[in-house]
């Protein structure tokens, strides 16, 4: 048998109790969930909020030629679906991620401005920064940021009880 290694240590992590160090991972319906990396949790977060964000937006286009959405309430629309994409991108970020809640959503929330700012920038007629472009960024980093606050708190209250 190894030195360290005894049968009551691997009973204790196969019921997830905590032996010490960083924890691992959390139970989710009786399996383990693993904790990722800062980088790979957000990359996870990520590819979550583009997913969501184009999914949404199909549902948007959808809604609008059905009559359901008027034009003039695209632009709110289209901010809308990009905060709540990039807050549930960012939710799974910092709910898998090694790294603390807050860096950890927010993350999110700048990967998607950042690939927001490329598209404005590769479109044949860039969008108006001051405007609508540099609100949909802006709607991008809160949202993430958002995640990470509402997962900090999350993490303070379940501490403290």
């Amino acid at each position: 048998m190894r030195e360290g290694f005894s049968m009551e240590k691997t009973a204790q992590a196969r019921r997830g109790l905590n032996l010490g160090g960083k924890q691992t991972g959390k139970r989710i319906a009786g399996k383990k969930r693993k904790r990722l990396s800062g980088p790979a949790a957000a990359a996870l977060g990520s590819g979550t909020a583009l997913g969501g964000y184009v999914a949404l937006l199909a549902l948007l286009a959808a809604l609008l030629a059905r009559g359901t959405v008027p034009e003039g309430s695209l632009t709110g629309a289209v901010m809308v679906c990009c905060a709540l994409s990039a807050l549930a991108g960012g939710a799974v970020s910092a709910g898998r991620s090694t790294w603390r809640p807050m860096p950890a959503g927010f993350s999110v929330g700048a990967v998607m401005a950042v690939i927001l700012v490329l598209g404005g920038l590769s479109a044949p007629e860039p969008p108006d920064w001051a405007g609508q472009g540099g609100a949909l960024v802006l709607c991008a980093l809160g949202g993430g940021l958002l995640a990470g606050f509402l997962a900090a708190r999350r993490a303070k209250r379940k501490r403290h009880h």
